[in-house]
């Protein structure tokens, strides 16, 4: 069996400040019109392992851990909320199955446990503290698929089906004529397909087109 593993970090920061273009330097008690700061922390720790059963069939279990931190401040007057912070960890599990019945022919099946971490919309001038977050989005996918050489050197298909099942997904919205930032619908389902081909009609000369449909 073969094995790969990897390890991520990263830390961005944002500064935003924003007014009405007629009157850039508007100010409320002495803030900006619209000033936030923001720190993010993201880290992952993920592994698979690629199994072959038989010389036809392959599992490709995986696993992945992500830990976010956000904190954020702004320059919105009392009572408004002015700071907050929040940690989110998620586990991610993931499965494929590999199937090649012949030399031209791959199939495979795959499902996968995704994950957005949740955040603030800090520039917003907010007094309640759920308005004020927005929660993880999760998610489960499924996708069965396959490529086929038809004509070996000449034309080859691909071809998938997905599905997929979202908690808490985050949308972006426009809350007011000056006011942007995320919230969360509830459940959300996609679905879909997607089909594509390559045609080699003549030596140094390639054709290409798909299709898909969500």
């Amino acid at each position: 069996f073969q094995w790969s593993g990897g390890l991520f970090f990263a830390r961005t920061s944002m500064d935003f400040s924003a007014g009405f273009s007629a009157f850039p330097n508007t100010v409320i008690n002495g803030f900006p019109l619209r000033s936030s700061q923001s720190e993010s922390h993201d880290a992952t720790v993920w592994g698979e392992v690629d199994y072959r059963i038989s010389q036809s069939l392959r599992v490709v279990p995986g696993i992945r851990f992500e830990w976010a931190k956000r904190d954020v401040e702004n320059g919105n007057p009392a009572p408004n909320i002015q700071a907050a912070e929040d940690t989110f960890t998620a586990i991610l599990p993931s499965l494929a199955v590999k199937f090649d019945p012949n030399k031209q022919t791959s199939l495979y099946a795959r499902y996968t446990r995704g994950f957005k971490p949740g955040g603030f919309v800090a520039d917003r001038s907010l007094t309640d503290i759920d308005e004020f977050q927005f929660e993880s989005e999760s998610s489960n996918n499924f996708e069965v698929g396959f490529k086929a050489k038809l004509i070996p050197g000449t034309l080859v298909v691909n071809g998938s089906l997905f599905y997929s099942d979202f908690e808490d997904y985050q949308v972006y919205n426009q809350f007011s004529p000056v006011e942007f930032g995320v919230n969360n619908a509830q459940d959300v389902t996609s679905f879909g397909g997607e089909m594509d081909l390559a045609l080699r009609f003549a030596e140094g000369w390639r054709a290409y087109s798909g299709i898909g449909v969500t």
